[in-house]
């Protein structure tokens, strides 16, 4: 299980990098996306506690991206 410090190290200290990570990982457009998707944008709003639900789920990023279309 991954710590909220390791993941902050792994992604950074805000959400750009974890939502270009996130965007890097879709398989639902393979030529670009001109906005952020709703998992980005929960993501943008709530990092702090994206952050700890990664470190949860040891930095699975298919999991968690599962996930957070359920949380909202």
């Amino acid at each position: 299980m991954m710590t909220v410090e390791q993941v902050k190290e792994e992604f950074g200290d805000t959400a750009d990098v974890l939502c270009q990570s996130i965007c890097d990982n879709c398989t639902a457009n393979d030529w670009y996306c001109p906005t952020y998707c709703s998992t980005c944008e929960w993501v943008q709003r709530n990092y702090d506690k994206a952050v700890e639900r990664l470190a949860k789920l040891d930095g699975d990023l298919y999991t968690f991206c599962k996930r957070v279309k359920t949380w909202k």
